[in-house]
């Protein structure tokens, strides 16, 4: 269910301007909707953080998990700088690099779990593997297609994670 409201707050957000040419933050901003943004954001980054916990709890590896709580200290840090049009102001740098760092982080904490998979829990590894391989290739095809982060993009970031969490949490909770 949580992911669910992950989902349609990132696709509100998301058609409130034109998803082929503005993200979330252009959208946020030209909308006066800053306080919805920030909202969505640390809404985000604590749901990517808790689930992302749960999931590395069957890897026996007990310094990821500082590396899990950075990135979403990293996400919920750039929420709270806000954005202008412009972006050449610092606070517009710090939010888009800490927002940028934290999605491609948790892409990364995600392709390490699915290869530690590999190692301690293959059963799972071979029913979730080919899904996290695929989507990363969709988001990377697109990325090269609109050659920008557009709420396209954005939309399918979430869906991405949020299924692919889902499905991870099914699957571990069938073989334990």
């Amino acid at each position: 269910m949580i992911y669910l409201v992950n989902i349609f707050l990132t696709i509100f957000i998301c058609v409130q301007g034109n998803l082929m040419y503005d993200n979330i933050s252009v959208v946020a901003s030209n909308n006066n909707m800053n306080l919805l943004l920030v909202i969505y954001i640390m809404i985000s980054s604590i749901i990517f953080t808790y689930k992302t916990l749960i999931i590395y709890r069957i890897i026996p590896n007990k310094h990821i998990k500082y590396f899990i709580y950075l990135t979403g200290i990293i996400m919920f840090v750039g929420s709270l700088f806000p954005y202008r049009f412009n972006g050449i102001d610092l606070f517009s740098k710090i939010h888009v690099n800490c927002s940028m760092i934290g999605c491609v982080s948790f892409l990364v904490l995600l392709f390490i779990y699915t290869r530690l998979l590999c190692i301690y829990h293959y059963n799972i590894y071979l029913k979730v593997h080919w899904i996290y391989d695929f989507c990363i290739q969709v988001l990377i095809i697109c990325f090269l297609f609109f050659s920008r982060v557009n709420g396209y993009l954005e939309i399918l970031y979430s869906l991405i994670v949020c299924f692919y969490l889902h499905k991870l949490e099914i699957e571990i909770k069938k073989t334990t």
